[in-house]
């Protein structure tokens, strides 16, 4: 599949593929993995792997040696869906990493149905209303875009239903939610139950109509020992309220239990899944948007293929080598941009300009 050989026997075939279904791609081939970090000066390739399978057991060790070698230095991982559950705890537990990335959606109950399916209904609706005719294609798009921006502008959303401007449109999710009481306390003296919701990985505040309300303000974040040497993280939210605002303060250690099923949004697991940076605060763009500068090496890795998105090579070793070598290239790049990189130069006596002043002066000396 994919030679261009005009003759069968001539058909180069790579044996060696990862499981399809692995990683949620179906495309064959080997799955790369790589990390960077990024500088003033441009980016930098930390380490790379290969892997048959899902990728995010890959990127565990890949982040324990970067760990190790980097130490403090290494407190913050930007990935995407395929890290979560236990490797969360694990990494934070182990080696006080925070991940950033977007809460996936939990699975909907037998006959529920989902908040994008409910949006084609109503664009459907209306469009059998207003124009007589059922909306395909890209129609059906605009339409649910529409009432999907909607539906964000008025706010106050019902808990489950998380919607995002993106640059294409709206990206509507069936979130994991949960509501839950804090005490609101002055001192010693406890003025009411503040009722909130966690949805999507964000508190909220609820409202009278048991919506979704105010969202509460990320005050501060840090990590620290916990007695018994494992990291930990306090986390400080401030939460509206009329009788003044209060900061909400919760310490998040976990337990690290290896690989194990993720346990579901119960009151044992909360504070887990209180994050202190999750999509619906507008700080976590600008910082899960490094994935992009990632996916941009990662495009000009397979452009400087002499087929592109093709590797040159059948064995996987050679693979691995071809982009070991994308990644010295890009580290390159990125110190030649450094100043550090350019030293002053002065020319020696012999390749010094001769001038009025070297009249009579013998060459060399």
């Amino acid at each position: 599949m994919g030679s261009r050989a005009r003759d069968p026997r001539r058909v180069r075939v790579q044996n060696t593929q990862r499981h399809r279904g692995a990683d949620g791609k179906r495309d064959p081939g080997i799955n790369f993995v790589t990390l960077y970090t990024w500088t003033e000066n441009g980016c930098i390739v930390l380490a790379l792997d290969m892997t048959l399978g899902g990728e995010s057991l890959c990127v565990v060790p890949m982040v324990e040696i970067l760990a190790a070698e980097a130490g403090d230095g290494l407190h913050t991982l930007v990935y995407d869906r395929a890290v979560s559950g236990w490797i969360l705890a694990h990494l934070m537990a182990l080696y006080g990493i925070e991940v950033v990335n977007k809460a996936i959606a939990r699975a909907l109950r037998d006959r529920e149905d989902s908040t994008l399916r409910w949006l084609i209904r109503k664009a459907q609706a209306e469009a059998a209303l207003t124009r007589r005719r059922t909306l395909t294609g890209r129609a059906l798009d605009l339409a649910v875009a529409h009432f999907a921006g909607e539906k964000l502008a008025a706010g106050h959303l019902p808990p489950g239903m998380s919607i995002y401007k993106t640059t294409g449109g709206y990206d509507v999710i069936d979130s994991a939610w949960r509501r839950f009481t804090e005490p609101h306390q002055v001192g010693h003296h406890i003025l009411h139950q503040e009722r909130l919701i966690l949805d999507d990985e964000a508190l909220f505040l609820e409202d009278e109509n048991g919506n979704k309300g105010d969202l509460c303000e990320t005050l501060h974040s840090t990590r620290e020992r916990t007695r018994t040497g494992a990291w930990a993280r306090r986390t400080q939210w401030r939460i509206p309220c009329d009788c003044g605002d209060w900061v909400l303060e919760k310490l998040w250690a976990p337990a690290d239990t290896g690989p194990t099923p993720e346990d579901e949004l119960t009151d044992r697991s909360l504070i887990a899944h209180i994050r202190p940076l999750p999509r619906a605060i507008a700080q976590f763009q600008p910082t899960h948007g490094r994935r992009s500068t990632s996916e941009t090496e990662n495009n000009v890795t397979k452009s400087g293929m002499a087929h592109y998105g093709r590797a040159s090579h059948l064995h996987p070793n050679l693979q691995l080598l071809d982009h070991f070598s994308f990644g010295r290239v890009t580290n390159a790049r990125t110190w030649q941009r450094h100043p550090y990189a350019w030293h002053p130069w002065h020319p020696r006596p012999s390749q010094r300009a001769w001038g009025p002043g070297d009249h009579g002066r013998l060459a060399g000396e």
